[in-house]
């Protein structure tokens, strides 16, 4: 199984770097009361933090990305970048979810360093998984149900049988979603933009990963995604 990154892709956006994180033969179930606790310091931090709804905007991770959902035809402001939607919530009051150690676990990291996470159960997967621009009109059943078409150069994740993820890193399909039966998944932590230094990529995919590991052990891997268009990986 590989990520690829399509030459289109890498010619808009040169800068691109994607933080990935691979585990398998990992027992995923609800979050327990160590995770809750640190899913508050997570929540308590950032509300602690210079940070508030109203100069959310000027933080140069969350502008970026508001650029870069610009550039592909996407307005930021009806389709808040995910990142950014989850720490309003946060900063508004609300709690972190509570899905799974997996997707709890992720969702404290992405508060901590400002970058999209998503990602997907391996063997839910057909192929490889590609980042590329959607020529328009292709079906996606988002996590919830229903069903929409993808516009023309929206940036999407797919692979050999459907659209996994729309608007680069807003909205996950339900085929591919990690559950508590999950045994083996893939999380991408992305940047696209020189404002956004690289090690602050290759430090946050590490939190990710000791994250992870503390929370729900299995048999991890981590990788930084730049140089080169496809990254292959045993499955």
């Amino acid at each position: 199984m590989e990520l690829k990154i399509t030459e289109q892709i890498h010619e808009k956006y040169p800068d691109l770097a994607i933080g990935v994180v691979i585990a398998h033969n990992i027992a995923n179930r609800k979050s327990d009361t160590t995770l809750e606790q640190f899913k508050r310091e997570s929540e308590n931090k950032l509300r602690n933090s210079e940070w508030t709804t109203e100069r959310l905007s000027e933080n140069p991770y969350i502008s970026s990305w508001r650029e870069i959902y610009r550039s592909f035809g996407i307005n930021p402001k009806k389709y808040l970048p995910t990142a950014e939607a989850l720490i309003k919530r946060v900063l508004k009051g609300s709690s972190l979810p509570q899905i799974s150690i997996i997707v709890d676990a992720y969702l404290a990291v992405e508060l901590e360093y400002f970058l999209p996470i998503g990602g997907y159960d391996l063997d839910t997967i057909k192929g490889d998984i590609v980042l590329r621009f959607s020529p328009g009109n292709e079906l996606f059943t988002p996590i919830g149900g229903g069903s929409q078409e993808t516009n023309l150069n929206d940036v999407v994740y797919s692979d050999d049988n459907q659209v996994l993820t729309i608007h680069w890193n807003f909205l996950d399909c339900d085929a591919t979603k990690i559950t508590l039966d999950t045994k083996s998944f893939i999380l991408c932590m992305e940047m696209a933009d020189p404002k956004i230094p690289l090690e602050k990529l290759k430090k946050a995919t590490f939190a990710l990963r000791q994250t992870l590991e503390k929370f729900c052990p299995g048999e991890y891997k981590s990788f930084i995604v730049n140089t080169i268009k496809s990254l292959r990986w045993d499955i």
